[in-house]
């Protein structure tokens, strides 16, 4: 690829431009990204600015404007700073800058051809056409998650959590982990990493404690903290009276090392809880969500879906909910019902859950915002799911749920908190997230002969809802 017109844009309206050496005076000089979209002439940009603010601005205009999103973008002057992490370099010269861009234009040329990327499009070309780019993770104390990935966020086309995002594209296998930077722990109810440890009494929950030292008396069992047993400079039991002169033979130190203020109980250990300084809610440490911060990069499966164009469907985030494929969902099924069959205590439910207006949601959001909103579906619906449950997708749209050892009762009641979840999401307009829900429980609803192939369709009629 050859004569590639690359434009300087002044993105600081109170510059004047400064100079290339080598730079070509038939390069265009443009003033906004809106003039770069009107110019399909130009195939790359050099952003010429001092103000790391300016430059931001228009680097994040450019990763997520649908045409501009892939295109070589360079800067004149080097920033340290995350926020123009989606750029390709400050290259010393003209003739750098070009080759650079030839590089990455030529990789995009093998691409099948797109007029308008979504997101998840656009940063998968992004990264097949920049080999050996790596999504890193930063540190920011005022972040939710205490870390930031600048490079998702240049090519979010909303403001909701990245994370999501990644955890999608992961789940997806189109990225994959790298180096891990950190890991956090997160809040149960609302994400947050923003904890505060604390040491509480395990009685009263109080949490005025104090560390002391505890005396054993032998002769009556009395356990009490040591300045208790102080009487005119010697060791005498307050409750027996007897004086404590050899440790081992009359008295010991006790395992106890701390007493509560205000209930007066005394522990080995205090109880410590993580207090979320979001939403106030207090978790056990081993009920905290854990999340690893890791370096993400192109996964050799990304490579061929950004080469085939065929990345999957907006549906395959709720393949992410302990998926089995149907065949093995329908074995299961089948083997559960023989054995409830022969053992009368066993119980179990499916739950189907349907996405009835996804198509309509696409063309009023736009693939990127709907893909999102599915994924923050999925997020929060993987919270109420257990380890043992399995799930499956029957059709695009349908997403069975397998309920080991859960009652019809039970089951309505997950079945009421996904519909209120469903209810809880934002959606322009006041347009409501429609999902249809449909329970089926064994052996309340079960018929004789049924098999797991006529279970999925009595749950796949829509006159048969139950609850």
């Amino acid at each position: 690829m050859e004569n590639v017109r690359i434009a300087i844009l002044i993105a600081d309206a109170n510059q004047a431009r400064s100079e290339m050496a080598d730079a070509p005076a038939s390069a265009p000089i443009l003033r906004s990204v809106e003039e770069l979209a009107a110019r399909p002439d130009c195939r790359g940009v050099l952003v010429d600015t001092l103000s790391r603010e300016a430059a931001e601005r228009a680097v994040r205009t450019m990763r997520v404007h649908p045409r501009l999103s892939t295109m070589p973008v360079f800067l004149r002057t080097t920033f340290d700073a995350p926020e123009v992490a989606a750029v390709d370099g400050a290259p010393a010269s003209w003739g750098i800058l070009a080759r650079k861009a030839v590089d990455i234009l030529d990789l995009l040329a093998t691409l099948p051809p797109a007029e308008a990327l979504d997101q998840d499009d656009a940063l998968l070309r992004f990264l097949f056409s920049r080999p050996g780019t790596v999504i890193a993770p930063f540190q920011c104390y005022h972040c939710e998650k205490l870390y930031r990935y600048p490079l998702l966020e240049a090519f979010a086309q909303t403001q909701d959590d990245t994370f999501i995002w990644a955890g999608s594209l992961l789940g997806r296998g189109v990225l994959e982990p790298g180096r891990l930077v950190s890991r956090v722990r997160l809040c149960p109810s609302c994400g947050s990493a923003h904890l505060n440890y604390i040491d509480r009494c395990p009685n009263c929950k109080g949490i005025d404690i104090r560390q002391t030292f505890f005396l054993h008396c032998f002769t009556c069992g009395n356990v009490a903290p040591q300045e208790e047993y102080h009487r005119e400079g010697a060791l005498q039991c307050p409750k027996c009276a007897s004086a404590l002169r050899h440790i081992g033979a009359d008295y010991d130190r006790a395992l106890e090392n701390y007493q509560c203020r205000s209930c007066r109980h005394i522990c080995t250990e205090p109880e410590v809880v993580a207090m979320c300084l979001d939403c106030d809610i207090a978790a056990a440490p081993e009920d905290l969500e854990k999340l690893n911060i890791a370096e993400l990069t192109l996964s050799e499966k990304g490579r061929l879906a950004v080469r085939s164009g065929n990345l999957q469907s907006i549906y395959a985030v709720l393949d992410q909910l302990n998926y089995v494929n149907p065949d093995y969902f329908a074995r299961t099924l089948d083997w559960m019902l023989g054995l409830g069959l022969r053992y009368k205590e066993t119980v179990f439910s499916l739950l189907q859950l349907r996405m009835d207006n996804l198509p309509e949601i696409v063309v009023a959001l736009g693939r990127a915002r709907a893909a999102l909103l599915m994924e923050t579906f999925a997020e929060r619906l993987r919270r109420l799911i257990r380890t043992t449950d399995v799930s499956t997708r029957t059709a695009e749209n349908a997403f069975l749920l397998l309920l080991p050892h859960t009652e019809g009762a039970k089951a309505e009641i997950l079945r009421d908190r996904i519909r209120k979840l469903a209810e809880d999401v934002e959606l322009p307009d006041k347009k409501p997230f429609q999902v249809s829900l449909r329970l089926y429980a064994f052996p309340r609803d079960y018929l004789k002969g049924e098999t797991a192939d006529l279970v999925f369709s009595r749950l796949a009629t829509p006159d048969r809802e139950r609850g």
